[in-house]
């Protein structure tokens, strides 16, 4: 199932190029994967019943173009592969049609109590 958002670049997302920054692409990128999760059910409001929650491992970022101050992002994710501890998801940035941003993530799931990996089935 692939997940779409939109987002627009703000004052506080911008480099001195007036482009969109690494840290703020990460954002985006970190915020929609939490909203995908929401809307399945296994997002941050889910996190105090079930006493797990993703934590986020690694970041795997191509920059095509840069986009700019003003203009519409929509970030499409979905989570393409689980190996036993590990969960991966790609993403991708768009304004308009353009393709700007490709991404993965590699993410595990974590037993709060126990502060330990939880093998995924």
């Amino acid at each position: 199932m692939i997940f779409e958002h939109d987002f627009y670049i703000g004052l506080d997302d911008l480099n001195e190029n007036i482009a969109v920054k690494n840290r703020s692409i990460l954002k985006f990128l970190e915020d929609v994967a939490g909203f995908h999760s929401d809307s399945i059910g296994t997002g941050i409001n889910e996190i105090h019943g079930s006493g797990f929650a993703w934590a986020l491992l690694d970041w795997q970022v191509k920059i095509l173009r840069r986009p700019k101050y003003g203009e519409k992002l929509k970030i499409k994710t979905w989570s393409r592969m689980i190996k036993r501890c590990h969960a991966y998801r790609d993403y991708e940035i768009y304004v308009g049609e353009e393709l700007c941003v490709i991404a993965t993530s590699k993410w595990f799931m974590m037993d709060l109590t126990k502060r330990w990996p939880l093998i995924i089935k």
